[in-house]
């Protein structure tokens, strides 16, 4: 079993707390800005490449999507997705 540092567990959770608040800007420039860049200043292109991808799956997670109706009537969305024993659902109330 690995174990994390309780300063990197401490910063990790900050960090979780801070995005799942609605500071995802605040997680998205600090990893463009400080990780990323210092990741390619000491030449590890790989981490970086990493990063850079962290934020553009924020970008996807986070974009609003808009659903246009002819109608005004209410209406319940149910989606779901089950892969090796696991089942996701997700609602909507539109």
């Amino acid at each position: 079993m690995n174990t994390i540092p309780e300063e990197t567990y401490k910063q990790m959770t900050e960090e979780i707390t801070r995005f799942l608040n609605g500071g995802y800007h605040d997680v998205k420039k600090d990893l463009r800005k400080k990780k990323m860049i210092e990741a390619s200043e000491n030449l590890n292109f790989e981490r970086a490449k990493e990063l850079r991808d962290q934020i553009r799956h924020i970008e996807t997670v986070m974009e609003k999507q808009k659903v246009m109706f002819d109608d005004l009537d209410d209406r319940d969305v149910f989606g779901f997705a089950y892969d090796k024993g696991w089942m996701c659902v997700q609602v909507f109330f539109l």
